[in-house]
């Protein structure tokens, strides 16, 4: 082992080789070329011979340089691996989660990917939350993710995103018929809600108004549907802050009308179950969702 170049002069060469160039390997280890031509030089003084031809224009390794960089680059490689093995996060397994279709879909899966690139060796699943009143009632769920305010309920319920309604249609429908200025012009159009209509009911109910008996609605019981109507020129909808965020970032849908309805304290929470403890990867899961709630502004 004393007998071992020191591993700054193999980490030069290496790079050196590598890029075929002492200057590449210079930036590539942030240090200067002038530091990186002494630890080839005292590489090759430790072995008694030249491992590469270098000149200002040309670099080529040896047949002992061309040897020793195989060995090295692999030596590295194997290094690299050991130390990466160790680094890497203890957390592992399977976690199921039932979720909201549309939140799921809107919210949740586009950041998934960097919770996978965080816990490699985590796998996820995700179950529709159905009318189940219980999601853990069949005992598969290990986490929930729900809309309302479920806090009276026996589950142990964390806020994770507050809800705010307003109204958002198609652009190309905000340019018919005189737009949409203010809130009676909504009558001229098929209002898209889900079932029950309650978002409408309770927008109208906000501003005083009541919702006349004729117009002209459509229910959707997968709330998905009801935001493709909307974008396809059907109808106005109810949209909120969190499921129409990246249609109206991209313009697909607009916001007729200034101001929203605080659904307070409605809103999407993170089901536990009381008296129960979590899991280390759920305990992972739920710290995760949560600093990403904090670190977007929709």
């Amino acid at each position: 082992m004393n007998r071992l170049p020191p591993l700054n002069a193999l980490r030069a060469f290496e790079a050196s080789a590598r890029n075929r160039s002492l200057t590449k390997a210079a930036n590539e280890l942030h240090v200067t070329p002038g530091a990186i031509s002494k630890q080839f030089r005292q590489l090759e003084e430790h072995f008694g011979f030249p491992l590469a031809n270098k000149s200002r224009d040309n670099f080529t390794l040896t047949p002992e340089g061309q040897e020793l960089h195989s060995k090295i680059s692999q030596s590295f490689s194997l290094l690299h691996e050991a130390v990466h093995g160790l680094q890497r996060d203890p957390i592992a397994g399977r976690l199921v989660l039932r979720c909201m279709p549309g939140f799921a879909t809107r919210w949740l899966i586009p950041r998934l990917g960097k919770f996978y690139a965080r816990f490699e060796r985590v796998e996820l699943q995700l179950m529709s939350l159905a009318e189940l009143s219980d999601p853990f009632q069949d005992g598969i769920a290990d986490l929930a993710i729900t809309f309302g305010d479920p806090r009276s309920s026996k589950l142990e319920a964390r806020l994770l995103k507050q809800m705010e309604f307003f109204p958002v249609c198609s652009p190309v429908l905000l340019n018919q018929d005189g737009g949409i200025k203010r809130n009676r012009d909504l009558f001229r159009y098929v209002l898209l809600d889900g079932v029950g209509g309650t978002h409408w009911n309770d927008w109208f109910k906000a501003q005083g108004q009541s919702v006349p008996a004729d117009i002209r609605r459509l229910y959707f019981e997968d709330f998905n549907q009801n935001l493709a109507a909307a974008r396809s020129g059907l109808g106005v909808a109810m949209g909120d802050n969190i499921t129409a965020a990246e249609e109206l970032a991209q313009g697909a849908l607009v916001r007729p009308l200034k101001g929203s309805l605080n659904a307070s304290p409605k809103g999407y929470y993170v089901l536990t179950q009381k008296g129960r403890e979590n899991s280390p990867l759920s305990k992972v899961f739920i710290e995760w969702i949560f600093n990403e709630a904090k670190s977007v502004t929709d």
